[in-house]
């Protein structure tokens, strides 16, 4: 809320710690013990990435599958209040 058009993202995420909500589903995000953010995949490492570009820190968090009778959708709208992206 408050964003402007004119707002860059770098300045509004530097500094920043988000939670980032995201399921195991390889070969984009898999939990891995031994992984500094505890995943590692192709998602992880655009999220480095774009954390190092940008100047913010996350989290990841498990957000798990659909529950039965849920869609994709469904699950995205459960989960979007339990983290930042």
């Amino acid at each position: 809320s408050g964003v402007q058009s004119s707002d860059v993202a770098s300045d509004m995420l530097r500094g920043k710690h988000l939670k980032v909500l995201d399921l195991e589903w390889s070969p984009f995000a898999s939990k891995d013990t031994t992984a500094p953010k505890g995943w590692t995949g192709l998602d992880i490492d655009l999220l480095d990435h774009f954390s190092w570009l940008l100047g913010f820190t996350y989290e990841v968090h498990d957000m798990g599958y659909p529950l039965t009778g849920e869609t994709w959708t469904d699950l995205v709208v459960r989960a979007q209040t339990d983290g930042d992206l």
